[in-house]
């Protein structure tokens, strides 16, 4: 059985006479949940609200001016036409996004704000704080995402593909809102038990680096909105996220190897 949603019939609705990309509706929810996530993080490991604050509004601008500068900066320059891809967008209120931009805006973020904010000594333990929001966030933008169709991906018979313009095809959007959500969920277990500030961000960029560059195998390339292809069979985001994924493995065991003798010594317990 197939499970096939019309491709323009879900797009948006209609609230109080507005007109709401359900996209956009995801977004909102995504950012009210990820400071929910930030609310409790700096509670939890009593940091400062102001520097947390700041560091969640500095996010917010980043994440969404990199996801979209960068998603049209690579679009205009591997189609040559710069001028009338980038002319009309505003970055606040665009769909066309690239996920590694929010990776390197949420980076940005807390980088700057803890330099103004003068807590560059707990710089580890905000990382942790703001790409764990970022990921929960995350979950919601691409469940607003999967009606519209996206990230459309290459024809399929798979059970739940979905209907695009007569054909059924993978719904990427779907599958990433759904490993997302199991992300989050080791997430959720591992906070307290890792060993040195800033291994969470390790864990949770590496591992959503490797699961996009996997879900990409599934995503359209026959398509005018088909990512790009460096190869025949890999993708430009692909090699960005591979590259991702083997830096934060190498940094990741690098700091674990520092700090693996004070672990075994005295199990200190950083991130409780």
């Amino acid at each position: 059985m197939i499970l096939a949603i019309p491709y323009w019939g879900m797009k948006y609705i209609v609230f109080f006479g507005l007109v709401v990309p359900l996209w956009k509706i995801g977004l909102w929810a995504g950012h009210f949940f990820a400071l929910l996530i930030v609310l409790i993080e700096t509670k939890r490991l009593k940091l400062s609200k102001a520097a947390t604050g700041l560091i969640f509004f500095l996010a917010l601008v980043l994440n969404d001016f990199f996801e979209v500068f960068l998603f049209y900066l690579s679009r205009s320059y591997l189609h040559g036409d710069w001028v009338t891809r980038y002319s009309h967008v505003v970055p606040w209120n665009n769909l066309g996004r690239v996920y590694f931009g929010s990776l390197i805006g949420t980076f940005l973020a807390v980088v700057l704000g803890a330099l103004l904010a003068k807590q560059w000594d707990k710089l580890g333990q905000y990382l942790d704080v703001m790409f764990f929001a970022n990921i929960t966030g995350l979950i919601f933008y691409r469940i607003g995402a999967i009606p519209g169709h996206y990230q459309i991906g290459k024809v399929t018979n798979f059970p739940l593909g979905m209907e695009y313009f007569g054909e059924v095809r993978h719904e990427t959007s779907l599958y990433q809102a759904f490993f997302t959500f199991l992300l989050f969920l080791a997430i959720w277990f591992l906070r307290k038990k890792l060993i040195f500030p800033g291994a969470l961000a390790l864990v949770i960029v590496g591992s959503m680096s490797i699961m996009r560059f996997f879900l990409d195998f599934f995503r359209s390339n026959d398509l005018s909105n088909s990512n790009y292809f460096l190869t025949e069979s890999l993708s430009l985001n692909q090699i960005v996220y591979l590259t991702l994924f083997v830096v934060c493995g190498f940094v990741f065991f690098y700091l674990f190897n520092r700090n693996r003798e004070k672990f075994f010594a005295d199990k200190p317990k950083i991130n409780q």
